[in-house]
């Protein structure tokens, strides 16, 4: 299965520099996890992690299913989620892989994507390492 990683890196002309003068994970401050190095990796500088990098990627190697997982539920994974939808991926959400340090909010994303979204297509991370290991 092909997998990627989206890395989020504040270039100081960010949405949330400019509304919040929030001024994290400035470029260079931050790296890709050693155990995410072997995934293809596609920046982002916004919530939405749906890049055209990452949507040229998605069509060249004939992705239809995405499988979502991340941090800031109700910020990140919410965004990127709906873009993806928005634009007919199917989009798979590994609820138990998702995280924010802001339980409500984390919560209220959770169940805005189980409606927007489908439900039916949440998973969690045991029930992706069954099917991988039945390959």
């Amino acid at each position: 299965m092909p997998t990627a990683n989206l890395f989020y890196v504040n270039n100081g002309d960010t949405p949330v520099v400019k509304a919040f003068n929030w001024r994290y994970l400035m470029r260079g401050e931050s790296e890709v996890l050693p155990e995410f190095k072997a995934f293809t990796t596609f920046e982002k500088s916004t919530y939405n992690g749906h890049t055209k990098e990452l949507e040229q990627y998605l069509q060249t190697q004939g992705i239809t299913d995405i499988y979502l997982c991340g941090i800031y539920t109700e910020a990140c994974v919410l965004a990127t989620a709906f873009n993806l939808f928005d634009n007919g991926y199917r989009v798979h959400l590994i609820k138990d892989c998702c995280w924010s340090p802001h339980k409500t909010l984390h919560k209220a994303a959770m169940k805005v994507m189980w409606y927007a979204i489908g439900g039916m297509y949440f998973t969690e991370s045991n029930m992706m390492l069954n099917r991988e290991g039945k390959k």
